[in-house]
């Protein structure tokens, strides 16, 4: 009998293997990224207010994603146990999990850096991803603002996966922030870096992040 493998598809901070492993604990068993992905007709964006009924945290907007024809998302298959899945979807509150159809899923080909590969999962596998209703979308606001130091999760995580691509101009990441919308409400955006003036302190690639934000984002 063939086991049914489990993979989540990481598009925000699940990008970033630190974050996932820090939620899931050392005692977790958990997979590096397994593969580099693009997945047609999801739309990314900054539209889900997490911490709006927590007493001690303050809320803020995260990324989510939704079906939509025409759009494509990049991000990772991460392997998953049963007992992942379950803290994950302890984690990712708001979220509705969804499958993937494997056919809307093309693999980055780690040799030459292009997402233009079928996906060569093995038989039975289910893909799974954090979405959320369109019907609900929640922009950040001035009580909801997007947070830096969950940019800097997600773009760490972005900038590691270039390094495995070998991508010297950093391609993925500026894919990441190319086809995540509503970077138009940085208005509503607060730099809540431990040492904002010297982020390179805790956030190892803040010179990095800062350039790919100045380059791609409106001014």
């Amino acid at each position: 009998m063939i086991e049914n493998k489990q993979y989540i598809f990481g598009y925000g901070s699940l990008q970033n293997i630190h974050s996932v492993k820090h939620t899931l604990s050392h005692k977790t068993s958990l997979s590096e990224p397994t593969f580099i992905v693009r997945v047609k007709n999801l739309k990314r964006g900054w539209y889900l207010c997490v911490n709006s009924n927590n007493t001690f945290s303050e809320p803020w907007t995260t990324l989510a994603c939704y079906e939509q024809g025409g759009c494509t998302t990049n991000g990772v298959l991460i392997e998953i146990t049963s007992e992942c899945l379950i803290k994950l979807d302890e984690r990712e509150t708001g979220y509705i999990r969804k499958q993937i159809p494997i056919d809307n899923i093309d693999c980055f080909d780690e040799t030459t850096g292009d997402a233009n590969r079928i996906i060569n999962l093995p038989e039975n596998s289910t893909v799974y991803y954090y979405s959320i209703d369109s019907d609900y979308i929640e922009p950040p606001s001035t009580n909801a603002p997007i947070l830096q130091s969950y940019i800097d999760v997600c773009l760490t995580g972005c900038i590691e996966i270039d390094h495995r691509l070998g991508n010297y101009n950093y391609e993925y990441s500026s894919e990441f922030l190319k086809t995540t919308y509503g970077w138009n409400d940085l208005a509503y955006w607060i730099n809540d870096r431990i040492f904002p003036r010297r982020p390179f302190e805790h956030v190892p690639f803040a010179r990095i992040i800062d350039t790919l934000l100045s380059q791609y984002l409106p001014q």
